[in-house]
């Protein structure tokens, strides 16, 4: 029964490390192409 609650709670942990990564890099990547349009319209 622990083994299960804690398999569950590290599959959890992992979905909101990966979560936090993907926003993370999601913001990298908006602020890169806001970086080429700024160079693009100047």
């Amino acid at each position: 029964m622990v083994r299960v609650v804690s398999k569950q709670l590290v599959v959890d942990i992992a979905k909101l490390m990966w979560l936090s990564e993907l926003i993370d890099w999601s913001f990298k990547v908006t602020e890169s192409i806001q970086e080429l349009w700024f160079m693009i319209l100047q």
